[in-house]
């Protein structure tokens, strides 16, 4: 799933799979950073993070950080 927060504050959303049974992790990909910030050759302010977060059933809340690009990587339930 991909969640895109343009806001300058947090998002807080309810995500609702539809029942589907899914593992209770999911792998995380974030690229935030501030809207003026550029990369250059010589600096790379924006860069994703990876992480894992738990919790995640068919409904879960989830919160996306401020100008951001979230990749939720969510696998059904083995």
């Amino acid at each position: 799933m991909k969640v895109v927060n343009a806001q300058s504050d947090q998002a807080r959303t309810s995500i609702d799979l539809g029942g589907a049974e899914v593992a209770p992790t999911a792998g995380l990909t974030v690229l935030a950073a501030d809207p003026d910030a550029e990369n250059t050759a010589e600096e790379r302010p924006v860069a994703p993070e990876t992480s894992t977060v738990g919790g995640v059933d068919s409904s879960f809340t989830h919160t996306f950080p401020p100008h951001s690009v979230t990749f939720m990587r969510i696998k059904p339930r083995d």
